[in-house]
């Protein structure tokens, strides 16, 4: 009998190792979740503004594009003249 009880005894300090030891992942992932979401907040408002730079660039070259489309336009039509 006292077999039986050595091996619950041991059986019962594996379990809660273990769930000691999963007490403290789900702590470590929930330090990380949170984590995870402080740099969401920091990182959208500074994705948000890079993207409205390129869109403010992007529009910047198609200006330029068109400008001088329109001046080879003008220059062609000059040389036809």
């Amino acid at each position: 009998m006292s077999r039986k009880k050595n091996g619950k005894a041991e059986v019962e300090a594996k379990v809660n190792m273990y769930f000691e030891k999963l007490k403290e992942l789900e702590s470590r992932v929930s330090l990380q979740e949170k984590q995870a979401a402080k740099n969401v907040v920091v990182d959208v408002p500074v994705i948000q503004k890079m993207v409205e730079d390129l869109e403010a660039e992007d529009d910047d070259v198609v200006e330029v594009n068109s400008k001088a489309s329109g001046a080879d336009g003008d220059l062609h039509e000059r040389h036809l003249y």
